[in-house]
């Protein structure tokens, strides 16, 4: 743990972060009444198609820095000129250098749709859509409202489908609505107990953010416990 703290006074550099993100052009866009910023890295092949990339909770445009270069330009990294992407990274509103949000109820499908708006407004009606953690969920939401949209959706994380999509008959058509709803969230508890919930209500986990510095639960002087 020493080194750890140790690392963050002394070790981590955030001029090399910034230096990794200056190297590509970034906005402030307003969408909704929220600005957003983003990232709008436009690949030099004519093939290359766009790219939406959402990253997840409580995370930042930094999760998918690392790939621009590949992504824009897989001729350079033993790719094709059709394996490029025109790629946009916006920060989720609330995030990053997005800044707070000016008023609540910024759902996943507030997001999704804010997005929807941002790429069309960018020139691209059709996209792809890749999405990580809370990303995952807003990814899934454009899917389902905006389907005209996509070229295809992508996502790493098996909470993006405790929602039934429209269309999808139900397994147990005969169980209420709340019985299906607390058996998803028993499922996905088991199989992530602690983040299962974190991603799609983070509302529910304050705690999380009232942690050390190195993410470690702050422990009370002995005479208090």
């Amino acid at each position: 743990m020493r080194d750890l703290c140790r690392y963050w006074q002394h070790g981590f550099d955030w001029r090399a972060v910034e230096a990794a993100l200056n190297r590509h052009p970034q906005f402030i866009a307003d969408i909704d009444g929220q600005p957003i910023h983003l990232l709008h890295v436009r690949s030099k092949h004519p093939e290359a198609r766009p790219l939406l990339l959402i990253h997840g909770w409580p995370g930042t445009v930094l999760e998918y820095v690392h790939l621009i270069d590949a992504l824009t330009d897989p001729v350079a990294h033993g790719g094709r000129p059709e394996d490029a992407f025109h790629v946009v990274l916006p920060s989720v509103p609330g995030f990053g250098f997005a800044g707070p949000t000016r008023d609540k109820g910024w759902s996943p499908e507030r997001v999704a749709r804010a997005f929807v708006q941002l790429m069309v407004e960018l020139g691209y009606e059709r996209f792809g859509v890749h999405g990580n953690d809370f990303g995952s969920i807003a990814a899934r939401e454009i899917a389902l409202f905006a389907p005209e949209r996509l070229v295809g959706a992508h996502v790493t994380q098996f909470f993006a489908f405790l929602r039934r999509p429209r269309g999808v008959r139900r397994a147990h058509p005969r169980r209420s609505r709340a019985a299906r709803r607390a058996g998803a969230v028993r499922r996905a508890r088991r199989l992530q107990p602690d983040h299962g919930q974190a991603p799609a209500s983070p509302g529910l986990r304050p705690e999380r953010l009232a942690r050390g510095p190195v993410g470690v639960e702050p422990r009370p002087p002995a005479h208090l416990r």
